[in-house]
């Protein structure tokens, strides 16, 4: 992903972050579209998922599992409602190495 779509790094525990990127731009007439990452900055770099303006990923680290939620605002009208979750292994994203 190109550094100068980058929307935003949030750290989330010592030396893990979330990064969202842009990878489609809408203009006024339609919505924009961005990837999540979780990344280390050196051993992994793993793809959360995609999401659009109405959607978001929150991710919360317990131990060693990264939990990353989607979020849509669609459903309750602004309201941040969790539609899908998935779970990941610092442990084995940093053995493995993946870089997405």
């Amino acid at each position: 992903m190109s550094k100068d779509r980058h929307q935003h790094t949030e750290k989330l525990s010592n030396g893990i972050f979330k990064e969202k990127f842009e990878t489609f731009s809408g203009g006024v007439l339609m919505t924009n579209d961005y990837s999540y990452y979780v990344t280390d900055s050196t051993t992994f770099r793993k793809f959360i998922g995609d999401c659009d303006e109405k959607e978001l990923y929150r991710c919360i680290v317990l131990g060693d599992t990264i939990r990353a939620i989607k979020y849509s605002r669609r459903i309750h009208y602004g309201k941040d409602t969790p539609i899908d979750s998935v779970f990941f292994s610092i442990k084995a994203l940093k053995k493995d190495g993946v870089f997405n």
